[in-house]
């Protein structure tokens, strides 16, 4: 993902606004440039695979995904931007960056007083920070750029987590499947405070309004944390809602990635959901990471620490 060719013309070297859509110097089309690759794009390490999908309606993809494997190490970072907000694929662009550079920084530096609650939630402040200084043009009734964010590392022993938002991450281990990350969304709200019953707080129309963000009039609050120790075998699956809105529930998870297969890629499981999301619509951009995890063989109980 290159960051720069949002912000500055590749051609001139004038500086932009998220939201230009052409140079004003040179007139070069930078909106070709900053989301025409973005439609559908793919990564994969050693041990993890991506994809990053438009979808059918959209006109462009506002999700952003950043993947990268660090020794034993695996960091994955999957962000969504806010339609309503200006730039939202520039906001989503900028925080995966953003967090996954610091997330990698932390982990070259020091594993010995490798503090991973203490980095996500540097990382996401970092992201936060860096989507409120994007420049971007105001106009009446505008947000500006914003997004969502969920961050895993797998650093050989343990997942470790941090969002904000409505992207989510699952741990899949047989047909089993968790999500283990909460949804700052008001259905959410509505279905902890004994408010409404899930079916009904998902059918309203505000349903889907987040009520944790990054970028301008975020949260002042850390984000949430998770982590724990898998015993067994599985795989860590991190998206966007382009992905879990299509899903008729988190046990479907579960068979859809056993049916791909126990021998199977990350990256044949990541396209395998990016098409089944697109085929049911793909009323969204859809976005899911994959981590493929073989922990360590000791004993331990699974402990979710939030």
């Amino acid at each position: 993902m290159k960051t720069d060719l949002v912000l500055r013309c590749p051609a001139c070297e004038h500086d932009a606004l998220a939201d230009d859509e052409f140079c004003e110097s040179c007139g070069l089309a930078l909106g070709v440039l900053r989301d025409g690759h973005r439609n559908h794009f793919e990564i994969e390490t050693e041990r993890a695979a991506g994809v990053s999908d438009r979808g059918l309606v959209h006109r462009r993809n506002e999700d952003a995904l950043f993947l990268e494997s660090i020794g034993t190490a695996t960091v994955a970072i999957v962000c969504d931007g806010v339609s309503t907000s200006i730039a939202p694929q520039v906001a989503a662009e900028t925080a995966a960056v953003t967090a996954g550079a610091a997330i990698v920084a932390a982990l070259r530096e020091s594993r010995a007083s490798w503090s991973p609650e203490r980095v996500l939630i540097d990382a996401l402040a970092a992201a936060n920070s860096a989507v409120i200084d994007i420049p971007w043009m105001p106009q009446p009734g505008s947000e500006g750029p914003s997004c969502t964010i969920v961050a895993v590392v797998w650093d050989g022993s343990a997942v470790s987590l941090a969002w904000t938002g409505d992207s989510r991450a699952y741990w899949v281990s047989g047909t089993e499947a968790r999500q283990v990350t909460t949804d700052h969304s008001w259905a959410q709200e509505q279905i902890d405070a004994g408010c409404a019953e899930p079916h009904v707080a998902l059918a309203d129309p505000r349903a889907h309004a987040i009520t944790r963000w990054l970028g301008p009039d975020a949260p002042d609050s850390p984000p949430p944390t998770a982590s724990f120790e898998p015993d067994t075998a599985g795989r860590l699956i991190v998206c966007s809602d382009g992905l879990w809105n299509h899903l008729e529930s988190t046990d479907e998870l579960g068979v859809i990635v056993a049916d791909v297969g126990h021998d199977a890629m990350p990256i044949e499981i990541a396209r395998t959901l990016t098409e089944i999301a697109v085929a049911r619509g793909g009323h969204d951009n859809v976005t899911v990471a994959v981590i493929e995890i073989a922990p360590s063989l000791r004993n331990h109980d699974e402990e979710l620490r939030t």
